[in-house]
């Protein structure tokens, strides 16, 4: 749980490749734990992965949200 600038830091400053375990991207749907281009860029440069949040307030769509809203 943390905000642009500290997870843009933890990437940065961490040895091994971090995970973001469950967040969304933001341009999908602008909840405040999803994560920006940037972000997603830079885990994605560092090798590090992001766990889709399957949390209704992080989806577009809230609970009417379906596997086909994510492809």
């Amino acid at each position: 749980h943390s905000a642009e600038r500290s997870t843009l830091d933890a990437i940065e400053v961490s040895s091994r490749p971090i995970a973001i375990t469950h967040a969304n991207p933001s341009f999908w749907h602008p909840a405040r734990r999803n994560k920006s281009d940037d972000v997603l860029k830079a885990l994605g440069e560092s090798g590090g992965m992001l766990g889709f949040s399957l949390y209704p307030h992080h989806l577009k769509g809230g609970t009417n949200c379906t596997l086909d809203s994510f492809c």
